[in-house]
């Protein structure tokens, strides 16, 4: 009586099936696009390079807008009466509630936002902003 031998089976298995799927990986890896550099890279590098420089800016104490909250109305002060720009108002949790203004300051260099209809939460603001020739922005986080 012969007894079932498995050991050349799974040796000739081995031998056929591993380098079938190594060859396989190998004709895949090599027909995959490895270009890291995208098609228009300088543009996308330059405007990237713009919005650090105005993130820079923006930091500087003599030119930051200040924020503040009372009474349900959120207040944003601007150093200067000569301001233009827009303003983003996010939630991390609803999109649909986020929402943008463009800079309107009053007499005393302020805006108000009324937020007694708002979601209460954290929101964060992004404001893009110009004084002059030089342009700023800054990001924010408030709790209301």
């Amino acid at each position: 009586m012969a007894k079932n031998n498995k050991v050349p089976l799974f040796l000739i298995l081995m031998f056929t099936i591993f380098p079938l799927v190594l060859i396989t990986g190998i004709i895949i890896s090599l027909n995959i696009n490895e270009d890291l550099v995208e098609p228009d890279y300088y543009t996308k590098g330059l405007k990237f390079q713009t919005q650090i420089d105005k993130t820079i800016r923006g930091k500087m104490p003599n030119v930051q807008p200040e924020i503040g909250i009372n009474n349900n109305i959120l207040t944003i002060t601007f150093p200067t009466n000569n301001t233009s720009g827009i303003i983003r108002f996010m939630r991390n949790d609803n999109k649909a509630t986020d929402f943008s203004v463009k800079i309107s300051i009053d007499s005393t260099n302020r805006q108000n936002f009324d937020f007694s209809h708002r979601k209460r939460g954290l929101w964060l603001v992004k404001i893009d902003w110009q004084i002059a020739d030089s342009t700023y922005y800054i990001e924010k986080e408030i709790y209301y």
